[in-house]
C-alpha cells in the first residue's frame, strides 16, 4: 500500500510542479504586487506632480502680493498680467497652469480660480490659509488685539488621552501597550500574509478539485482504482498536492534569504532614499518583532489550506464533467471570499462580535486571526484554542472526505450537487453496513 501511495504522490507532484501553472503560481503572486507597488509609486508621484504648478494672481494688491510671495506654498505665482485676458492667453499657451482673480477689500479678499477642464488637479489650500491668516491679522490690529491675546482666547481645547487596559492571564489588570510604528508594521504584515493565504487557498481548492475532475473525466479512474483503494488514492492526491504547497513555501524562503544577504553584501540600504527614514537598523527591528505573526500566520495558513483542500479534494469527485469544477467548488470559494472580507473589516475593527466570533469558526480563522494577533486583541490562551479547533476541524474535513470520496469517485450522475452528496453518503453507509454483515 505505501508503494502505490507514493507512486500516486510521485505522479501528482511531478504533473504539477513540471507544469507552467505552477510557474504561474508561484510568481503570479510577486508580479502581482511588484505591479501594485510600481502603480501605487507612479500614481503617488504624478499626485505630487500634479498639485503644483504656476498660477497667475490678477488685480491682487501689493500686501496680498508680499504675503503671497512670503507664504502661498510650493506653487509658482506671477503677478506680471494685467487683466483677466492676458491671463487667458497665457493659459491656453500652456504658460500658466490656472489664474485666480482677486476682489481684495479692506476685511474680505473673494477669489476665482480657473483653469482648464483637462488641466493640473493644483492644490491651493496653503494659498487660502495664507490669505485668512492675512485678514485675520488685519483684524486683529484694527480692534488693537494681539495675535497672542487672540490664541490665549481661542485655546479653549481639552485634550483628552485614552490608555487601553487588558487583563492578563493572571487576573491582573495592566495598561496595554501603546500604539507606536511597530503596531502599524504588524498590521501591514498581517494585511499581506492574509492576502497570500486568500490567493494559495484560492489557486489550490481550483487544482486539487481539477486534478481529480480530470481523471474521473476521462474515465481513466475506473483503470486506477483496479489497481489501488479509493482510500490510498485520495490520500496521495492529497499529499502530493502538498507537497507542491510546501515546494512553492520553500521557493519564497529561499528568495527572501538570497534577497535579504544581497542586500546585505552590496550595502543596498544606501540605496533607499534618506527622507523615507528607512535604514538597516528599523529594517532588521521590523523583521524581529514581525516574526511571531509571520510564524503563526504560516501555520494558521497551512490548517487552512488541508481543510479547503480536503473539501476541494471530495467536491471534485462529485464532478462528471471538468467544465463544472469551478461551479461545484463555488460553495467554498464564497466561504474563502467571506473569511478574507472579515479579515479585512478585522484591520479597522478587531474587536467587533463579527470578528471576534469569525476568527474562531474554521472556514474564517486563517483570514481573520492573522489580524486579531497583529492588533493584540486576542490572548494566548485564544490564539491556542482557535489553533486547536482549526486542526481538529481540518482532521474531520480530511475523515468525512476521504469517506465520501469512496462513493462518489465513481458515480456518474446529472443530478445537483446535493443530490450528488446524498447519493456519495448513501453509497458510503451502504459499504459500511455490508462490511458489517460480512
Amino acid at each position: 500500500m505505501n508503494r502505490k501511495l507514493w507512486i500516486v504522490v510521485k505522479e501528482v507532484y511531478r504533473k504539477n510542479v513540471m507544469s507552467p501553472a505552477f510557474f504561474f503560481m508561484v510568481f503570479g503572486p510577486l508580479i502581482m504586487f511588484a505591479i501594485i507597488a510600481g502603480v501605487s509609486y507612479l500614481i503617488a508621484q504624478d499626485q505630487i506632480s500634479s498639485r503644483q504648478g504656476t498660477v497667475a494672481i490678477i488685480a491682487s494688491t501689493p500686501q496680498v502680493q508680499q504675503v503671497i510671495e512670503t507664504d502661498g506654498g510650493e506653487n509658482q505665482y506671477r503677478f506680471d498680467l494685467p487683466d483677466e485676458q492676458e491671463a487667458k492667453r497665457a493659459l491656453a499657451a500652456g504658460a500658466i497652469d490656472g489664474y485666480i482673480v482677486m476682489d481684495v477689500k479692506e476685511d474680505t479678499i473673494s477669489t476665482t480660480y480657473y483653469r482648464e477642464k483637462t488641466g493640473k488637479d493644483i492644490s491651493l489650500m496653503r494659498l487660502e490659509n495664507t490669505l485668512e491668516n492675512y485678514l485675520k491679522n488685519n483684524k486683529l490690529e484694527s480692534i488693537g488685539l494681539t495675535t497672542a491675546q487672540l490664541n490665549y482666547v481661542q485655546n479653549n481645547r481639552v485634550n483628552m488621552k485614552t490608555v487601553n487596559l487588558e487583563l492578563t492571564e493572571e487576573g491582573e489588570v495592566k495598561e496595554a501597550k501603546t500604539e507606536d510604528w511597530t503596531y502599524f508594521v504588524n498590521k501591514g504584515i498581517a494585511y499581506v500574509m492574509a492576502m497570500v493565504v486568500f490567493i494559495f487557498i484560492m489557486n489550490y481548492v481550483s487544482v486539487i478539485a481539477q486534478e481529480i475532475a480530470t481523471e474521473k473525466g476521462s474515465r481513466i479512474m475506473e483503470i486506477v482504482l483496479s489497481s489501488v483503494s479509493a482510500t490510498t488514492h485520495f490520500f496521495g492526491k492529497m499529499l502530493g498536492i502538498a507537497l507542491v504547497i510546501l515546494t512553492q513555501f520553500g521557493i519564497y524562503l529561499v528568495m527572501g534569504f538570497a534577497i535579504y544577504h544581497a542586500v546585505m553584501y552590496f550595502n543596498a540600504w544606501n540605496l533607499i532614499p534618506a527622507s523615507l527614514g528607512i535604514t538597516e537598523m528599523i529594517v532588521k527591528q521590523i523583521l524581529s518583532m514581525v516574526g511571531s505573526t509571520v510564524w503563526l500566520t504560516m501555520i494558521y495558513a497551512i490548517i487552512g489550506i488541508i481543510t479547503y483542500s480536503c473539501i476541494a479534494g471530495f467536491l471534485g469527485s462529485l464532478v462528471t464533467k471538468v467544465e463544472d469544477v469551478q461551479k461545484t467548488v463555488l460553495p467554498i470559494t464564497l466561504l474563502g471570499v467571506a473569511g478574507f472580507y472579515i479579515g479585512m473589516y478585522a484591520t479597522a475593527s478587531s474587536n467587533n462580535p463579527v470578528v471576534r466570533i469569525g476568527s474562531h469558526i474554521p472556514f474564517f480563522t486563517p483570514f481573520v486571526m492573522p489580524h486579531r494577533i497583529a492588533a493584540e486583541t486576542v490572548s494566548e490562551s485564544e490564539i491556542w484554542l482557535s489553533m486547536i479547533i482549526s486542526l481538529v476541524f481540518a482532521v474531520a474535513c480530511l475523515v468525512v472526505s476521504t469517506a465520501l470520496y469512496k462513493g462518489s469517485v465513481l458515480l456518474y450522475s446529472d443530478k445537483g450537487i446535493m443530490k450528488k452528496v446524498q447519493q456519495s453518503f448513501q453509497l458510503f453507509m451502504d459499504t459500511k453496513r455490508s462490511q458489517t454483515k460480512e
